[in-house]
């Protein structure tokens, strides 16, 4: 298994902890692993649902990106495990697209 460590632009401390709880989004997490950087965002299920509604009504569409996940729990914690999940499932050891 190739090494791995999960980073956070703007750093990660218990306030931040609490900050993504409430904004229910994250997209300056990434991971390194096999001298690679993946990045990613992250959603909760309530607040794509409100971006969705608003895009649609506003341009008839909605799009989501593939390095997009779409959480039920939003936590710190269950980013971590999403990402500890997909190493475990071989994510980080393919070949990029």
């Amino acid at each position: 298994m190739s090494n791995f460590a999960i980073h956070w632009e703007y750093g990660i401390d218990d306030v931040r902890k609490f900050e993504l709880r409430q904004k229910e989004w994250c997209s300056d997490v990434y991971v390194v692993s096999s001298e690679r950087i993946y990045r990613f965002e992250f959603i909760s299920k309530q607040r794509l649902m409100q971006e969705a509604s608003d895009s649609i009504s506003r341009a008839g569409y909605h799009h989501v990106d593939r390095d997009t996940f779409v959480l039920g729990d939003f936590s710190y914690e269950e980013i971590v495990r999403t990402l500890e999940s997909l190493r475990s499932t071989g994510y980080f050891d393919r070949k990029p697209d």
